[in-house]
């Protein structure tokens, strides 16, 4: 079955990217948002209500097909999509922070909307800068939680964002295949 699923845009954000794409994707059923799409975390704080307003709209035009990531800052809640395909693979689809570090994003999530004009010039593009030279893998903890994850979904395949790399990255953990999507869009195919 072939996804086109976008992850990590950031729109609002200094780094923000694919914004017309986004907001001009029609609603399709394998069209899937896995959070970070509009950036409620580093919006510049004049422009939270131009962004909350943008963030309901996408998730109204594309309902369950639309989820948050630490950066949507709207639940605190780890949401979750799942698929299955002709042949009977089951997918979930998240934004894969909560499995990274349950406590961190989930207090991360929590704060309140907006960034000040410090973070957004100078840390930001540095932390973009980083994300280049550090190769950010998942943690033991994480491989366990999505492990745990996919054993209450009764899903053998688990697809994230969250991290960044410059490629989807991919790889097996007891059994189960984990996919790491780039930023932006991302087209898959799960048999």
């Amino acid at each position: 079955m072939k996804f086109k699923v976008y992850a990590d845009t950031h729109i609002f954000s200094p780094i923000e990217i694919m914004k017309a794409e986004v907001s001009n994707e029609p609603a399709a059923v394998n069209t899937l948002f896995i959070g970070d799409i509009i950036d409620l975390a580093n919006v510049a704080k004049n422009q939270v209500e131009e962004a909350r307003a943008a963030f309901r709209f996408l998730d109204m035009k594309h309902g369950d097909n639309y989820i948050c990531g630490n950066h949507s800052r709207m639940t605190t809640q780890n949401e979750a999509i799942i698929r299955t395909t002709e042949s009977g693979t089951r997918i979930v689809f998240v934004h894969g922070d909560i499995e990274a570090n349950p406590d961190k994003w989930r207090k991360y999530r929590s704060e309140p909307h907006g960034a000040s004009l410090f973070k957004r010039k100078f840390i930001i593009p540095f932390i973009k800068e980083a994300e280049a030279i550090i190769d950010r893998k998942l943690k033991p903890e994480a491989l366990e939680n999505i492990f745990k994850l996919c054993e209450s979904y009764n899903c053998s395949v688990y697809v994230c964002g969250h991290y960044h790399p410059e490629t989807a990255q991919e790889i097996t953990y007891k059994g189960k295949r984990i996919i790491v999507l780039k930023r932006g869009l991302n087209e898959i195919e799960i048999p």
